[in-house]
């Protein structure tokens, strides 16, 4: 964490985790959802119906469970990195700048602040 701010050199100064966030979210959706039908195609037909539907519901969301915490956790893994690389992750809590790096040599000040 970057000891102050680069624009107007307050210690105030946050991390933002946008990546990390949304990356993580999306992660958790998409292995849930895939691994939920995944499982539900896999059940035997055979079954009776009621067994049928009650094998479908409980795989999908234990399927669905497993998978979204693992999803989750990649999710947020690349949204880690996106945060340091990309994204402007650090945030003036007194004049609003938000920069990348803590160096100051290598963040311009372009008249933007979010």
């Amino acid at each position: 964490m970057p000891s102050s701010c680069p624009l107007c050199h307050s210690d105030r100064v946050e991390t933002r985790c946008t990546g990390r966030r949304v990356a993580g979210a999306a992660g958790a959706i998409t292995a849930a959802a895939s691994s939920g039908l995944a499982a539900m195609s896999r059940i035997d037909p055979t079954l009776p119906p009621a067994f049928r539907v009650a094998t479908a519901v409980t795989t999908a969301v234990l399927s669905g469970l497993a998978f979204a915490n693992l999803g989750c956790k990649v999710g947020a893994t690349l949204g880690d990195a996106i945060d340091k690389t990309v994204l402007r992750r650090f945030n003036c809590l007194d004049c609003g700048f938000s920069f990348c790096d803590p160096d100051p040599q290598t963040n311009h000040h372009d008249g933007e602040n979010t």
